[in-house]
């Protein structure tokens, strides 16, 4: 499926590419070329996740939270604690999760990067930053934007909506 409301991004002089691996279809701009690195990050992030969904069924299954476990990967741990703070299954915060953690890997290796996942967005920028939201049929949609200045970064954005895309949403 194309995501055209991609097609309206500007970042200035950052390079972006795309990562797609299976469900996981990210839009990354950095200030360097960083796709084959992004890849094996996503790669190693997705493979964690899945192993543990594997052995773990309540976490992929629960839609609301659950318990904490020490034996999990650190980007489960922190579903796990994010999601409790939301009242929601860990697995709502899946996109963002990954967002999150490719960015901050990506960060060791560029001063600036914006990871977009469907909607959830992490983000850190020397500048101000301003995202348009799309939210479908809403009268609102392609007509408002969030402004983060730079101080604010790196920061975590979700702009999913709940009627748009496949994620399963109440």
């Amino acid at each position: 499926m194309h995501k055209f409301y991609r097609d309206w991004i500007k970042c200035g002089e950052l390079i972006s590419f795309e990562i797609k691996i299976f469900e996981t279809d990210l839009l990354i701009f950095c200030d360097k070329m960083l796709k084959e690195e992004g890849e094996k990050i996503v790669h190693e992030y997705r493979r964690q996740l899945l192993d543990y969904m594997d052995e773990n069924s309540f976490f992929k299954d629960s839609l609301t939270p659950i318990e904490a476990d020490d034996r999990a990967p650190q980007i489960v741990k922190d579903m796990i604690e994010k999601s409790a703070l939301a009242g929601v299954g860990p697995t709502a915060g899946i996109a963002g999760a990954i967002a999150e953690y490719t960015g901050r890997s990506l960060l060791k290796d560029c001063s600036e990067v914006i990871v977009e996942n469907g909607g959830d967005i992490f983000m850190k920028t020397d500048g101000e930053a301003k995202l348009g939201i799309y939210a479908g049929n809403s009268p609102l949609s392609g007509k408002i934007s969030l402004k983060v200045d730079s101080d604010k970064a790196p920061v975590g954005i979700c702009t999913s909506s709940g009627t748009e895309g496949h994620s399963r949403s109440f």
